[in-house]
């Protein structure tokens, strides 16, 4: 079940479905996922890890922004401190995922992966939303690949690096763990090879 859970109700409605389910019928071998999951209540972090639920977190507005800001005088600047709670997720040792919430939007990839680390605007800026709940890289590339493909039911196939999986991967111009965090979503694609065939050259187009 994807369920489109943005509320911290929504999403406690949502887990305490899961749970009821699975208490009766016990672990079936689905791969829920709280779609957006933007505010999670605290007291039902960590039923994510036991319940096998995994939170994917899209789209791009977990830093400072018009549209993040419009939603503090409704839910009061607690809730607002647990915006997208990522890493509280992450230490109870919950699965998240990364996403472009496409079509309705479209986000750069490594954009996505900086202001995930840093909760800050793209390049770094004097404001941060919900810092707490920012997220290492390792984190976030796994986040944006092989948890991503766990959700496909795919992990098999594609979202890391190893023998027998399909190649599908990009080569930057930059290591993005020998960078300042605000320069990730700089770097550029310099390759792009789909199921083991170059798609892309940065070098010839």
């Amino acid at each position: 079940i994807v369920a489109h859970a943005t509320g911290d109700a929504a999403n406690r409605q949502v887990i305490d479905a899961v749970e009821k389910v699975k208490k009766k019928h016990g672990m079936l071998q689905g791969r829920h996922q709280l779609a957006h999951a933007t505010l999670i209540h605290p007291d039902d972090v960590n039923r994510l890890k036991e319940l096998d639920i995994t939170a994917e977190f899209s789209p791009v507005i977990w830093y400072p922004s018009e549209f993040a800001e419009a939603q503090r005088a409704q839910l009061g600047d607690d809730r607002m401190n647990r915006w997208y709670p990522m890493r509280s997720v992450v230490s109870e040792g919950g699965r998240i995922a990364l996403a472009s919430d496409g079509p309705l939007f479209w986000h750069e990839p490594l954009q996505l992966l900086e202001t995930a680390v840093t909760r800050q605007v793209p390049g770094g800026g004097d404001e941060e939303l919900a810092p707490e709940e920012g997220i290492d890289l390792a984190t976030a590339i796994r986040a944006i690949t092989l948890n991503s493909a766990y959700l496909m039911i795919q992990e098999d196939m594609v979202g890391s690096i190893e023998e027998g999986k399909r190649s599908d991967l990009i080569v930057l111009d930059k290591n993005l763990f020998e960078i300042p965090e605000t320069e990730i979503a700089s770097a550029r694609v310099q390759l792009t090879i789909f199921d083991g065939k170059v798609v892309y050259d940065a070098a010839e187009d």
